[in-house]
């Protein structure tokens, strides 16, 4: 028998709702639920109309409403809007693209409710009215073509991210889906690509780099210092944040704590020698 691939594990992970749902009951503070808040309009005895708030489960993460109110990791939120704010500047001049950074999508599946990519790449005829202001984009009502998805996980949504959105995008013919894997098992960020392919999704292996080829936009994904960038001919793309900075400052950060430790090694040697 054939070893699993990285892309059968990814089709056949899900994450078992009904285990999310109880750990944030068991919250007596509804705050403390990690993944996030919905409030639930009613009107009490009263009269009154008054919201409920309720916590998010798992399977809440994968269909959220438009109000909803999910936990932000740091790390998350700041790849996703690097990434999304840089895709948006360097669309090809010859390309209608729509660029959404955690914005509801309606794929168009049969009997499946709206989802959430981080980023959410489309090719339309041309922008919608209103778009700004939209709850959720409606791929068939703008008659686009999903060009290129991005998932970045954290620990609260890598199951989904891994398993049901993995087989939404694919069933969606995503043309090409990248996961920045924040929190790999190894313990070190990790990235994965996918193309759609004839039937379905086909693993993409990455250059000698790490990177992965942007196809609809000429560009390189890739990771620095654990960082998700983007790259382009000339090299590291900068972007509002100083992202160049950044990675330069981790970069002399984790070279600062290499030559540390090799001193430390070596007075440890010393000691023993003696």
């Amino acid at each position: 028998m054939n070893p699993t691939t990285q892309l059968e594990q990814y089709q056949s992970q899900t994450p078992d709702p009904q285990t999310s749902q109880k750990s944030c009951e068991a919250h007596e503070d509804l705050l403390g639920c990690p993944y996030g808040r919905r409030y639930i309009r009613r009107v009490n005895d009263d009269g009154e109309i008054v919201y409920d708030e309720v916590p998010l489960a798992l399977e809440d993460l994968l269909h959220p409403e438009a109000d909803d109110e999910l936990v932000a990791v740091l790390g998350h939120s700041k790849d996703c809007g690097r990434l999304s704010t840089g895709l948006d500047r360097l669309i090809p001049p010859n390309k209608t693209f729509v660029v959404l950074e955690d914005v509801n999508v309606d794929l168009g599946l049969p009997g499946v409710k709206p989802i959430r990519p981080d980023v959410g790449v489309f090719e339309v005829a041309a922008i919608p009215d209103g778009l700004r202001d939209m709850g959720t984009f409606d791929m068939n009502q703008h008659a686009a073509v999903p060009v290129l998805f991005i998932e970045v996980t954290s620990g609260s949504t890598r199951p989904n991210d891994l398993g049901p959105k993995f087989r939404m995008y694919e069933q969606a013919k995503v043309q090409q889906f990248i996961l920045v894997d924040r929190v790999h098992p190894s313990g070190t960020p990790q990235l994965a690509g996918f193309e759609y392919r004839g039937e379905g999704f086909v693993e993409l292996q990455p250059d000698p780099q790490g990177r992965f080829w942007l196809s609809a936009f000429d560009l390189w994904i890739g990771l620095e210092a654990g960082v998700a960038v983007l790259y382009d001919a000339n090299g590291l793309v900068p972007d509002s944040e100083g992202l160049a900075k950044q990675v330069e400052t981790e970069r002399i950060r984790a070279d600062s704590a290499e030559e540390r430790m090799r001193e430390l090694e070596a007075e440890l040697a010393r000691i023993r020698s003696q």
